[in-house]
């Protein structure tokens, strides 16, 4: 009997030392074929702490089917997420943040069935925060929970194409991209939501706590910033404001819609660390160095298209780099390289692609002192015949046609009022402007045989104001 004892309290403390300093954990699963999916899950983890385990465990089940079930998950890959050289994953005693990575999958058996749970608690404890309670003992782990409704059809969760950089600026804002793709075109929301734990108290698989945020922290403004920090649950940009120094945990969840129906769920849970650092992050603009960064264009089906943005450092002597972390399938990105990138993105969508919901391209700008900040983009792919600028009524304000074009096009402006002040530019994929006029006719054509083969952009402005912008392709 004391033998058996001795070996259930070896196996618990092997549970609860594994992989302490846990920092973040996210869960996602995608169909395979039939019933069965693949579940995954990407664990975050202090470089200082606990090694983490090879070897995870998944639990799964269906209220409705009976099914209360579990499996090891075996771990695939391992890395480091580290922005900075010299953290302490490459020298231990270092004050840097360092953290490691690892991702685990397991296959399951899901019959149709609309209650499906999935949840993964990672063995070990939570890093230390300034924003929870209880999280600077050992006692609150991380559990990390996903839900899927596939009683009509099979559905793939959204992933994260890219994992999370932990370590932010504490005395600017900042901007970054929670990432949000899903395979099937569903409608996604994202927002604010509690860490949830399965611990002090004896494991409750499917029954976790809400932690308790405390110090001015709530579960909207997790880093007690002022203001508030701003989330669009659509593209899954966050905007970050000055906050104290400190590790702080929060929490997301991303719901997935399907003819207005909640069909999936997936958590997301992490521990930023925020730190006073001198060196301004690099940004980009909007589209087609545009100011706006939440951007949204419309494409038509089976016509190139092509758009730019621009990366700046307001400390001169940096260099940026700009990365393409998430894209539509097809499509290409290139970036010219120089002291500041300009990043080129290509897509020729067909007419498959046509769908009510947005594309979100997601764009990643770093620079060589260790500051990055991400942006997602959305692109509309809708039926049309001809490219067109539309009003709040989605009527049709002015059109370009015939586009591409060899020799000439023209834009008509549907709405044109005299004495109103019109005008165009024309500009090359560098933002260099070739050519700009006064518009003083409902029509406007323009002779571009003088233009060597490629792409332009035209934008329009009415009172000075920005009306549009098409992309042109001469031939």
């Amino acid at each position: 009997m004391k033998k058996i004892i001795l070996l259930i309290a070896i196996i618990c403390s092997y549970i609860i030392t594994q992989a302490s300093h846990l920092a973040g954990g996210e869960i996602w699963y995608s169909h395979i074929s039939d019933s069965t999916y693949k579940v995954h899950y990407r664990t975050y983890r202090d470089c200082s702490g606990i090694p983490a385990a090879t070897i995870e465990i998944l639990r799964y089940r269906s209220v409705s089917l009976g099914i209360d079930s579990s499996t090891y998950m075996p771990q695939d890959t391992f890395y480091y997420n580290n922005t900075c050289p010299n953290t302490s994953c490459e020298i231990p005693s270092s004050n840097l943040l360092g953290i490691e990575i690892r991702e685990y999958s397991a296959l399951v058996i899901l019959r149709p069935a609309p209650d499906w749970q999935m949840q993964v608690t990672p063995a070990g404890a939570r890093n230390p925060s300034n924003n929870l309670s209880g999280t600077s003992s050992t006692n609150y782990n991380m559990y990390i929970e996903a839900t899927l409704d596939n009683s009509t059809l099979p559905n793939n969760a959204t992933f994260p194409y890219a994992a999370i950089n932990m370590r932010q600026n504490s005395s600017i804002q900042s901007n970054f991209n929670f990432p949000m793709l899903d395979p099937d075109g569903d409608v996604l929301e994202i927002e604010f939501t509690s860490p949830l734990s399965n611990l002090p108290v004896p494991p409750s698989y499917f029954n976790p706590q809400q932690m308790t945020y405390v110090n001015g922290a709530t579960i909207n403004n997790p880093f007690v910033s002022i203001p508030a920090p701003s989330l669009n649950s659509a593209t899954g940009n966050i905007t970050l404001n000055p906050c104290l120094q400190g590790d702080f945990n929060f929490a997301v969840i991303i719901k997935e819609y399907r003819n207005n129906k909640l069909i999936g769920t997936a958590m997301r849970d992490y521990l930023f660390s925020f730190e006073i650092d001198s060196n301004q992050p690099p940004t980009l603009t909007g589209i087609n160095n545009t100011f706006l960064i939440d951007t949204t264009i419309e494409v038509c089906p089976t016509n190139n298209f092509t758009f730019a943005v621009h990366s700046t450092d307001s400390n001169l002597t940096d260099s940026t780099f700009i990365f393409c972390i998430s894209k539509p399938t097809g499509a290409t990105f290139a970036a010219i390289q120089s002291q500041n990138q300009i990043g080129y993105f290509y897509w020729t969508p067909g007419l498959a692609e046509v769908r009510t919901q947005p594309y979100i391209v997601v764009f990643k700008v770093k620079d060589n002192q260790c500051a990055e900040q991400s942006y997602g983009y959305r692109v509309y792919v809708k039926q049309c015949s001809n490219l067109s600028i539309k009003n709040e009524q989605n009527e049709s304000v002015v059109k370009l046609y015939p586009n591409p074009s060899y020799n000439s096009m023209t834009f008509e402006m549907l709405e044109y009022k005299s004495g109103t002040d019109y005008s165009y530019s024309i500009m090359d994929v560098s933002g260099r402007t070739l050519r700009s006029g006064v518009i003083k006719n409902k029509k406007t054509h323009l002779n571009v045989s003088s233009f060597p083969s490629g792409l332009y952009f035209l934008e329009l402005t009415r009172n000075r104001q920005r009306l549009g912008t098409f992309n042109l392709r001469k031939e």
